[in-house]
């Protein structure tokens, strides 16, 4: 219930523009497209013992070939220490192996396993119906539109604050 429902007095100009900037924020709903789309994609895979987070990865390991953790939580703008539990256990599930960098015998690059590459087979359909649904009654010019600016936002703050996947901010 608003103060505008009842007789309470309105909030302070700061508690007021708190909340402005909150429901007017590009993040705000940046944040909750992501977490919509990411509910979508779990309820395409029930049942199929595999998290939205973990088909995330497949495809992203799928359409960027192999990469190192560090760069596999940075494409998926997850904290590190999230990703290493997550790659445990797609190598334990025999979905992943960890290769020596042809380049730099130092680093170790996650490469899909044939297994991996079926069960991508299987389930790849799940992003692309969630896009459908969560597209459905928008212009498709729309989208782009709302894409390049969503891209250009992300841009110009990674300018001033860049993204790490391993810090707590």
């Amino acid at each position: 219930m608003s103060s505008r429902d009842t007789n309470e007095s309105p909030p302070d100009a700061a508690q007021a523009e708190i909340g402005l900037a909150t429901e007017r924020s590009l993040g705000f709903y940046g944040a909750l497209v992501g977490k919509a789309s990411l509910a979508a994609i779990a309820g395409e895979l029930k049942g199929r013992k595999m998290s939205a987070v973990a088909y995330l990865a497949l495809g992203h390991l799928v359409a960027l070939g192999p990469m190192s953790i560090s760069e596999l939580a940075e494409s998926l703008v997850v904290r590190g220490p999230t990703v290493v539990r997550l790659v445990d256990r797609m190598e334990r599930d025999g979905w992943v192996t960890r290769e020596t960098d042809l380049a730099d015998a130092r680093r170790k690059l996650l490469a899909l396993t044939p297994k991996a590459r079926a069960i991508w087979e299987e389930v790849s359909d799940a992003g692309p119906r969630v896009r459908k649904t969560g597209g459905q009654n928008i212009d498709p010019s729309d989208l782009e539109t709302a894409k390049r600016v969503l891209r250009r936002y992300a841009e110009n703050l990674e300018v001033h604050v860049p993204f790490s996947a391993g810090s707590d901010d």
